[in-house]
């Protein structure tokens, strides 16, 4: 007997110990998991900041230099130009080394800043557009930072660290002309007068060589070598079963609609949000007559409020995790077509022209407007994070390799395309044309984006057999949807340590 307690002692002893040494894996991997994570945002951060900084002075940089304004352009398209161009070379860099990526990327944003700066100095244009070029490369760490976010973060909380990169990036293009602005008062306090616009890209551009070496340090201290080849996470899930509670498969051809429509989302999203920029900005300048300063605030004003959005999904995503996904995407495609069509002039059809319908014409634009931003940024995170979990592995597009690719082309090219459509738009045509046009391509493409959110939710609810189940009606019923999503929601799910920690620090929304 004393021998067979004993037995039973040893083996309760080695049971805990297994485990208190498997709980102490899972907390580490929580922890790299959380460190790459961290890594990502500081360089994604610094990558945006680098992109939207310059833009503050580049029209009177360039009429010092070239004589004309219309060279900024050229130069400012440059970044993401190149970004598409060096695209494979992200692809190959990140599946040799998570970590190379990083030192590459560094590298990218040192180099341009510093080839920058001796061009500022010797004023060269063309030397100029050789540095933009060598620092737009760095764009393409977009598909690393999304791939690593695919690999490496489970699908419960894959929505949650998706809308912390989302509000970074919100930030560092929202605050880059702040940044610049502030860095030259900072120097004209300093020196006495007011500094010329290349000796303020001058300063600005020091500060991505700051970043660059910074983010060398950060690399080479707090990255996880454990992380530096990472397994896919959800392929590791459904081999061991734990890949969710999920119905039924989707089929395949459900799979690559869902991804078509994901990408045609990003696009279509991105475009909404760089042509509503545009054509609000001139439209408050001209039309309201608030004149180009006031125009930008306000403008500004109201992009800022897509934080409210990033935010309540922040909330919902570290207390729910992804069972609200399907039923924030619905919902937030209607709204930002609701908001799209509410952009239109209707104050001036129901009141007529002249100065009571256009003030009311204001009001309804500016709170059209910030709805409109509140349900893009709602829509964005958990419609990509859907398309992450509905992928081939076996295939050689459909994969979430091909997601980050496409999602990374998509984004840059709707940052193109939007804003010179919308030019496009405002001018042609009379004035009231011009008023009509411009709500109307913001409200095809909210449509379009509408489409394709039914197209995702539908294809999801299709089996592998190719037939419908049984309640598939009742993913046609919005309400219904709704309901099922909040009562599936009804007990948060559990985060690990390190997630919850960041969720604590969030603010309520």
């Amino acid at each position: 007997m004393l021998v067979g307690l004993a037995l039973c002692c040893g083996c309760r002893g080695r049971g805990r110990h297994e485990g208190m040494q498997v709980a102490r894996v899972v907390e580490r991997s929580s922890q790299d998991r959380t460190r790459v994570m961290v890594l990502c945002l500081v360089a994604q951060l610094a990558s945006n900041l680098d992109v939207s900084m310059p833009s503050t002075y580049s029209g009177p940089l360039f009429e010092s230099l070239a004589g004309s304004r219309s060279m900024s352009g050229v130069w400012l398209g440059l970044s993401s130009v190149c970004g598409i161009a060096a695209l494979p070379l992200w692809v190959v860099v990140s599946r040799r080394s998570v970590k190379c990526a990083f030192l590459v990327h560094a590298s990218f944003m040192t180099a341009g800043a510093l080839v920058t700066c001796l061009a500022l100095h010797i004023r060269s244009v063309p030397l100029l557009m050789v540095g933009r070029s060598i620092s737009g490369a760095k764009s393409g760490f977009l598909y690393v930072n999304e791939m690593v976010l695919y690999t490496v973060i489970p699908m419960s909380e894959r929505g949650f660290w998706m809308g912390i990169q989302a509000t970074s990036c919100a930030v560092a293009y929202t605050s880059g002309p702040a940044v610049a602005s502030t860095l030259t008062t900072f120097l004209s306090a300093i020196s006495g007068h007011v500094p010329t616009a290349i000796t303020s890209e001058l300063v600005t551009f020091l500060l991505p060589v700051l970043f660059g070496l910074c983010e060398v340090l950060l690399v080479a201290q707090y990255f996880p070598m454990s992380l530096d080849l990472p397994d896919d996470i959800d392929a590791i899930a459904r081999v061991h079963g734990m890949a969710g509670n999920r119905r039924h498969t989707p089929s395949l051809l459900g799979v690559k609609v869902v991804f078509c429509c994901s990408v045609a989302g990003v696009l279509l999203r991105n475009f909404v949000r760089t042509a509503w920029e545009a054509g609000a900005l001139s439209l408050y300048d001209v039309f309201f007559g608030m004149g180009a300063t006031s125009a930008g605030f306000l403008v500004s004003g109201i992009a800022l409020t897509s934080f409210v959005g990033r935010l309540a999904y922040l909330r919902l995503a570290a207390s729910h995790g992804d069972s609200l996904d399907r039923c924030i995407v619905h919902w937030s495609s209607l709204a930002m077509l609701a908001s799209a069509t509410l952009l239109l002039p209707w104050p001036l059809w129901v009141i007529g022209p002249g100065p009571p319908g256009t003030r009311a014409w204001s009001w309804v634009f500016t709170i059209a407007s910030a709805f409109l931003c509140i349900a893009k940024a709602m829509q964005a995170v958990p419609g990509k994070a859907l398309a992450t979990s509905m992928v081939i592995p076996n295939s050689r597009l459909f994969n979430k390799s091909g997601l980050a690719i496409c999602s990374a082309l998509s984004f840059m090219a709707a940052s193109m395309a939007g804003p010179s459509i919308s030019r496009f738009v405002l001018d042609i045509g009379t004035t009231q044309r011009r008023e009509l046009a411009f709500p109307c391509v913001l409200c095809v493409a909210c449509l379009l984006n509408a489409v394709a959110t039914a197209l995702t939710l539908l294809s999801l609810e299709l089996p592998q057999n190719g037939q419908a189940p049984k309640d598939f009606a009742q993913c046609l019923s919005p309400l219904s949807r709704a309901a099922a999503a909040i009562g599936e929601a009804a007990t948060p799910l559990p985060l690990d340590p390190a997630t919850r920690k960041v969720a604590r620090m969030l603010p309520s929304a």
